[in-house]
């Protein structure tokens, strides 16, 4: 996921019932949208966390599916399925070894066999979702190893010579392992045969589990809504008490009764206080996933159509609202440094993927620009949620794991996507990958990732839609705020010109961005952050000006015509969103400048 800062996506307009508490006791209703942003989004990664381990652990003794006790290694048997739905986007790369461990009692020492040339990787989480380190092919090595996972707030305990010590400030501690398997039913049944050496042993010795044990349905987790999610979350924070740096968040946010230990309601005095803030995290919990979705989408469309992840993804710091919004997209998303993900939304002109109506894409890797990776590269399809969709082929990915990668003239791999099979001629040199028949996603997984695809010497192609010839996304955007004070959300994204008529400016080749100057009274922020895709017809350098509903996006938008007319030029994916509106009564306006290739 790319850095996209979701706060600012958030539209909350609070309804505020009945009388208020006395003045100074509560926040203010100004103030009251904009703390429930900040204690959710700060808080959401903590309780999806917590929800996984409650989940997942709930079974009696380990199943095939990677669920196990706390402090016992799940292991699971076959790749992830469209039905298992724990987490978001689940590769088909690996098999998966996962644990939650509790360091209460002393170290868990977790041990592997010697691995080969099979890559192979445990991510250890904290609470927070933060990685805080790796066990594995990249970094320890594959040879046999025992490594004491041990809680630096947690009682002493003697480490046996020869262990390997990896320290974590938190009780709770979340493994994430993956072991990958090159091609069938073989390769599978020797990436198991080294999984079961896997073990976990906690002190007082691993545990044991009778053959007649049956594991009983996995229970999923009841999520709380409303202020019942802030007091779980209070409960949580007191629980996995957060780090220094967080002080700063947490001193506002208490001011909601948001904090370890707290509760909303000694806090919140007010009744009408009280329900309009329960009122304001359902909308949280509501519209956190579609905007979290369109930022991403938005930020597709200033990368050739793929969502480029952040540096800071998977050791997030103080940035909260990315670690939410990868919470939402990609729970459990490693460091750059062992996996990158772009995830692609859109076609190269721009459009949202999808595999209605017939829809096929292509996209074509050249020969010596494969995905660099140094233990291996994918290609998945998920729906728009992030999940796997079934198919009658039952393949969900393409790669260098995932063979036979059949390959065109000089070496190129062509992929072509379509929910239906594609026509024998179609498939010649290339491979086929079903997508949905609504809209997709297609994430990029590159483990061992080499420095061009860090440093951005190497991008992935744009997907070609059937029919289209090679082009980049056509639109950018601009949003703008009645209340001004530009948000800069974008690196790469401009401020609007001064003059009153549109200035082009000017880029290497044919192509240019136009600047437009917004309405009066408004001020022009960065490009690149929410929004929704709406294919409509307007003139390259055309002024599109849009009134948003801010309870329903995109439902009942109102176009207005720019002053000029705006020649029409060709069709282009137009990205429209807000900013800056989360007291907006009626809504904000956004402004949108699209890019095409001029004469």
């Amino acid at each position: 996921m790319s850095r996209v800062g979701v706060a600012v996506l958030i539209v909350l307009a609070i309804p505020v019932f009945g009388a208020a508490a006395p003045a100074g006791a509560d926040p203010e209703p100004s103030q009251l949208g904009g703390l429930t942003q900040q204690a959710y989004l700060y808080g959401f990664p903590l309780m999806e966390f917590l929800r996984v381990e409650q989940t997942a652990t709930s079974v009696r003794c380990p199943d095939a599916r990677g669920n196990a006790p706390v402090n016992v290694m799940g292991t699971a048997r076959a790749f992830a399925r469209p039905q298992d739905r724990t987490v978001v986007a689940p590769n088909t790369d690996t098999l998966y070894s996962t644990a939650h461990l509790d360091l209460a009692r002393g170290p868990v020492v977790l041990s592997h066999p010697d691995m080969g040339k099979r890559y192979f990787v445990f991510q250890l989480l904290d609470p927070y979702t933060n990685t805080i380190g790796y066990i594995g092919s990249r970094t320890t090595g594959a040879r046999a190893g025992r490594f004491a996972i041990t809680w630096t707030g947690g009682p002493k305990a003697a480490v046996p010579r020869g262990v390997k010590v990896i320290r974590s400030a938190y009780r709770r501690v979340w493994v994430i392992g993956r072991t990958l398997v090159n091609g069938g039913a073989r390769d599978r049944a020797r990436a198991l045969a080294l999984m079961d050496e896997y073990t976990l042993t906690p002190p007082g010795g691993a545990r044991r589990f009778a053959a007649s044990c049956r594991p009983g349905a996995v229970r999923k987790a009841v999520e709380p809504n409303g202020i019942a999610f802030l007091n779980a979350l209070n409960r949580a924070l007191a629980e996995n008490p957060p780090p220094a740096v967080d002080a700063g968040v947490l001193a506002q946010i208490k001011a909601l009764g948001v904090g370890p230990g707290l509760k909303v309601e000694d806090t919140i005095g007010g009744a009408g206080t009280r329900e309009s803030l329960d009122a304001a995290v359902r909308v949280m919990t509501r519209r956190l996933p579609e905007l979290v979705q369109q930022s991403l989408m938005a930020n597709a469309a200033q990368h050739g159509g793929w969502s480029e992840p952040a540096a800071d993804i998977g050791s997030y710091g103080t940035d909260y609202s990315y670690r939410a919004g990868v919470a939402v997209a990609g729970l459990g998303a490693n460091t750059r440094d062992e996996a990158t993900y772009p995830t692609a939304y859109l076609d190269a002109t721009g459009a949202r993927l999808s595999g209605a109506g017939g829809k096929s894409y292509k996209i074509t890797f050249a020969a010596g620009r494969l995905p660099p990776a140094r233990a291996f590269w994918s290609l998945t399809a998920y729906d728009a949620d992030g999940y796997l969709v079934a198919n009658a082929e039952h393949r969900y990915a393409i790669g260098s794991s995932h063979p036979p990668l059949v390959r065109g003239a000089g070496g190129a791999v062509t992929v072509v996507l379509s929910h239906a099979r594609p026509p024998a001629a179609q498939l010649r040199g290339a491979n086929w990958l079903p997508v949905p028949a609504g809209p997709f996603r297609l994430n990029l997984r590159l483990y061992e990732p080499r420095a061009a695809a860090l440093n951005g010497t190497w991008a992935p192609p744009p997907v070609q839609p059937a029919g289209v010839s090679s082009c980049r996304p056509c639109a950018s955007i601009l949003f703008s705020s009645p209340r001004g004070g530009g948000l800069p959300l974008h690196p790469s994204s401009r401020s609007s010109s001064t003059g009153k008529k549109p200035t082009r400016e000017e880029a290497p080749g044919k192509r240019a961005r136009t600047m437009v100057r917004p309405e009066p009274g408004f001020d022009a922020t960065s490009s690149g952050d929410a929004g929704a895709v709406l294919n409509v017809r307007q003139g390259v350098g055309a002024l599109a000006t849009w009134a948003l509903d801010n309870e329903r996006i995109p439902d009942r938008l109102a176009e207005q015509r720019p002053p000029d007319g705006g020649a029409v030029a060709h069709d282009a994916a137009v990205r429209v969103g807000l900013v800056d509106a989360e007291h907006a009564q009626p809504p904000h306006l956004a402004v949108l400048v699209l890019d095409g290739d001029v004469g």
